[in-house]
């Protein structure tokens, strides 16, 4: 890990509106997806000006924070500040089922990917 990422998470963390409006994190391969209870508390300006930050968005309920090859080490770090406790219960505020959460997730995972296969001729 390199010296900066840790205060990258950190200020990740500060700019999506602290731990206490993290509902959830998970990671894919090159971006952090976040579930947050207030989405109008997001910096926008201030995540995308974080040196690992490539680009943020809110996409399918979630806000992810793209970082690339490197997502791991500030997942690490970030679950580190917050905590490695479960940030929610099997079910979401909205009702939504854990089930469906995770395969929004793996859809979600897979989008991209769609347009290469189809350019390869797969």
């Amino acid at each position: 890990m390199k010296q900066n990422d840790k205060k990258s998470a950190e200020d990740i963390i500060k700019y999506v509106g602290g731990i206490e409006n993290i509902s959830s994190l998970t990671h894919c391969v090159t971006r952090l997806r976040f579930v947050l209870k207030d989405m109008p508390k997001i910096s926008q300006k201030n995540i995308e000006n974080i040196p690992v930050v490539m680009k943020a968005l809110e996409t399918s309920g979630q806000y992810q924070v793209v970082i690339g090859p490197r997502v791991t080490d500030i997942y690490e770090l970030i679950m580190g500040e917050i905590g490695n406790e479960p940030l929610e219960s099997d079910v979401t505020e909205n009702n939504e089922k854990i089930v469906d959460k995770i395969m929004s997730t793996i859809s979600a995972i897979f989008t991209p990917y769609i347009n290469i296969l189809a350019a390869a001729g797969c």
